[in-house]
């Protein structure tokens, strides 16, 4: 079995590529040399020890090349292909193409559900600190707890309230942004991607938003010293954690730890046969909410080193963020499993009884019931 390429387009160099004619999944030729071929071999073999027989007799013929044996396999009707589809590879051989594997495998680890800045300008930024990160011995884990450590340190920066400190905080909390992308990136190049590594990356990335909440807080608050600012920010934080929770038992259910899970369910609920008015708004709006567009349009407000004015744009942010999670969570899993998360206490005598179940009862005719009183059943 050989495994081959169809998409040609794709090939960096083709006048070093092995060609391969292939018809119906089978192997007809091979070469560097082809002038008629439909794919490319990409260096992947299974063979049985059939293959040392094709081999001596292609040196009997003068073909001393492992394509020389494959070439005999083919030609008696022993080979067969296999397309990798859109499976990446790359045949190494000189230092320029090292260099294009690199960017590959860095490519890579983009996804298709990045926002628009996450695109555009974070990755761009995040792939070239990881390309050095990933000839370290650190940890995703460790760069996710960095990367918290960073954002406690923007969130002190910022709670001074001073113009200069909301710009450093503005721009300090899009450089978080940005480094936040390093560790799922080095996850996927060490091939260290773990459940486990998700939710610790997501709660890291919780912490520091209720962190830059807190320190934004006192930074309005040092310039207004009016202490409604804490009020609000109080019930903001409790409102989170309320959508968190909920979040959190949505990702569970569908046995990840990432809330892009979530972020891809919420924007998948804005489509034309939704009748739910607020659960298709909160589908079309779910962009402004990405970590990504986030850092970044506060970045652009907290440049002009007002902090007030961010807190109360903030405010508004978190509580549509909050809403927006908390009804689409909710609405999902009543709509899988009958959760409701009003309905912890129930009015039937029994207090935190999250889920009741009737259990089921067949009821028999009156004649069997009567007529043999043992098959009768209590409930």
């Amino acid at each position: 079995l050989l495994c081959v390429d169809y998409g040609i387009n794709r090939i960096h160099n083709l006048d070093d590529a092995t060609k391969v004619q292939a018809e119906n999944d089978r192997l007809v030729n091979l070469g560097k040399s082809l002038t008629s071929f439909n794919a490319i071999d990409v260096g992947i073999f299974i063979c049985t020890p059939r293959l040392f027989d094709a081999l001596r007799l292609s040196q009997e013929e003068g073909d001393e090349s492992l394509s020389g044996g494959i070439r005999i396999l083919a030609r008696n009707g022993e080979m067969a292909t296999f397309d990798i589809g859109e499976a990446s590879w790359q045949d190494v051989d000189t230092i320029a193409d090292v260099r294009r594997a690199e960017k590959l495998l860095l490519h890579s680890t983009r996804s298709k559900n990045d926002g628009v800045i996450a695109k555009n300008i974070n990755r761009r930024i995040s792939n070239m600190v990881t390309k050095w990160l990933v000839k370290t011995p650190i940890t995703p884990n460790q760069i996710s707890f960095l990367n918290l450590i960073f954002s406690i340190l923007v969130a002190w920066i910022i709670a001074g309230g001073t113009p200069l400190n909301t710009i450093l905080g503005g721009l300090f909390f899009q450089l978080a942004s940005i480094f936040d992308g390093c560790d799922g990136e080095v996850a996927v190049l060490k091939m260290r991607e773990s459940m486990t590594g998700a939710l610790f990356d997501t709660t890291a990335d919780h912490l520091s938003y209720m962190a830059f909440i807190i320190g934004v807080t006192f930074g309005a608050f040092h310039v207004t010293h009016n202490k409604l600012i804490f009020i609000i920010a109080g019930g903001m934080l409790v409102f989170l954690v309320f959508a968190l929770k909920l979040g959190l038992q949505y990702i569970n259910k569908k046995g990840s730890g990432s809330f892009k899970e979530l972020d891809s369910a919420i924007a998948d609920l804005n489509h034309e046969h939704q009748k739910v008015w607020y659960l298709r708004f909160f589908g079309s709006i779910h962009n402004l909410g990405r970590r990504d567009m986030f850092s970044f349009v506060s970045f652009l407000i907290l440049l002009t080193g007002n902090i007030v004015l961010y807190y109360w744009m903030m405010m508004g942010a978190v509580f549509l963020m909050c809403s927006g999670i908390s009804l689409s969570a909710a609405s999902m899993l009543y709509k899988s499993s009958g959760f409701h998360p009003m309905r912890s206490l129930r009015r039937n005598g029994s207090f935190h009884r999250h889920r009741w179940v009737r259990p089921k009862m067949e009821l028999q005719p009156e004649k069997e019931i009567i007529g043999d009183s043992s098959n009768s059943e209590c409930y």
